[in-house]
């Protein structure tokens, strides 16, 4: 599946669940090495990198993204839909059950 498709598929299954979601768009005017999607969900950000089947990240991208863990952002990369939206079911589920423990 072409990097296009697997993006395709995770941004059409966010926004069908009404996740906010965003394409980042390089250019000469942004930081180079910035995951491919941006996603908020319970006001956390989530990055997501996205490759084509077999790729992997670049090593500034993967530089990009340990900075961004180590500031307490939620970032993986994926180039397999289904692997990528488990993971957000996942965070998304975590980030839920932190949220119903603050209320309580």
């Amino acid at each position: 599946m072409s990097e296009k498709a697997v993006q395709d598929r995770i941004v059409g299954w966010l926004k069908k669940n009404e996740i906010w979601v965003t394409k980042v768009h390089g250019g000469p005017y942004q930081q180079a090495g910035l995951p491919d999607l941006r996603i908020i969900y319970r006001g956390r950000s989530i990055d997501v990198e996205v490759k084509d089947k077999g790729k992997k990240p670049t090593r500034l991208q993967m530089a990009t993204m340990r900075k961004i863990a180590a500031a307490g952002g939620l970032v993986n990369w994926f180039d397999d839909s289904d692997k990528a939206i488990a993971w957000l079911r996942d965070r998304f589920r975590t980030i839920d059950s932190q949220s119903s423990d603050e209320s309580s």
